[in-house]
Parts: structure tokens; sequence; C-alpha cells
């Protein structure tokens, strides 16, 4: 790229204030997310200790039973695994 000239002095200008003014809604809309999010997980806990069923909190909440067992701290990795005893039988090839 060749050196800017004079010319290009206001639109560099521009590009640099719209690139602040980016930067700036940017960092904005994050914070906006964690506040929400630290919202959320709070709510979630509270009907949690109020005795409501995860699934029920995750439907009515419009999110994954997954993503409320996270909220609790729980095992989510875990939790998504069948227990050896909750497997299917696998099906047998005659031979």
């Amino acid at each position: 790229m060749s050196d800017p000239t004079p010319d290009d002095a206001p639109r560099l200008r521009a590009m640099a204030a719209q690139l602040v003014l980016a930067s700036s809604v940017y960092a904005q809309a994050r914070h906006d997310a964690e506040v929400a999010r630290v919202a959320l997980v709070a709510a979630i806990r509270a009907a949690a200790a109020a005795g409501e069923p995860e699934r029920r909190i995750a439907e009515r909440a419009h999110i994954a039973r997954m993503t409320v067992r996270k909220a609790l701290g729980k095992d989510v990795a875990r939790s998504t695994r069948r227990r050896r005893s909750e497997r299917r039988p696998r099906a047998r090839l005659a031979g």
C-alpha cells in the first residue's frame, strides 16, 4: 500500500472514528450480555432452590437443560452419557 496523501486524511479520520465507535458498541454489547447471563444464572439458581425441577426451569426459560445444569454447577459432560445399565442392548449379528 502506498503512503497516504493529504487528500486521504479525511477518509482515514472517518475510518478511524468508525473503528472507535464500532469497538465501543461491541464492548457495550459484551458487557450487556454478561449482565444478562449473570441475571439468568441467578434466576435459575433461585428457581432450583425453590424446588423447581431442572427440566421445568429449562422449559420456562426457553433454554437447554444442559444450560440449567451448568448454571447450577453440575457436571454437564457426565450427565449426557448413559450409564451402562441404562444403555440399550446391541443387536447381535447372525453368524
